[in-house]
C-alpha cells in the first residue's frame, strides 16, 4: 500500500487501484478454510471438511462482487483534474 501511495504522489486521497486492492484483501478469497476446519474438528465434527464447498463458492461469490464494485467505480470520473489513473482507451481497465 506504501508503494501504491508513492505512485499515487503522496496524495492524500486513495487512488482507485489502492481501492481495488483494498476490497480484494476485505474480500478474502481462500482456497482452503483452515480455521473453519480446525474448530469443527475440535469441537467433534463427523466430517470437518463438508465446510470446503460451500466456503469456496461463498468467498468466491464476495470477491466477483468486489472485484464488479471496483470496475463499477472506474466509471466514476475522479474529481481530480490531474488524475493518472485515466484510461485513454476510455474503457473500464486501467
Amino acid at each position: 500500500m506504501e508503494e501504491m501511495g508513492k505512485l499515487n504522489q503522496e496524495s492524500k486521497i486513495a487512488s482507485k487501484d489502492m481501492c481495488t486492492f483494498l476490497i480484494l484483501n476485505v474480500s478474502s478469497f481462500q482456497l482452503i478454510p483452515v480455521n473453519m476446519i480446525a474448530y469443527r474438528s475440535q469441537y467433534g465434527s463427523a466430517n470437518p471438511t463438508a465446510i470446503l464447498g460451500p466456503a469456496i463458492i461463498a468467498t468466491l461469490f464476495s470477491t466477483l462482487a468486489g472485484i464488479f464494485f471496483a470496475k463499477i467505480m472506474y466509471l466514476v470520473p475522479d474529481k481530480s483534474p490531474s488524475s493518472t489513473y485515466k484510461n485513454k482507451k476510455g474503457g473500464l481497465f486501467p
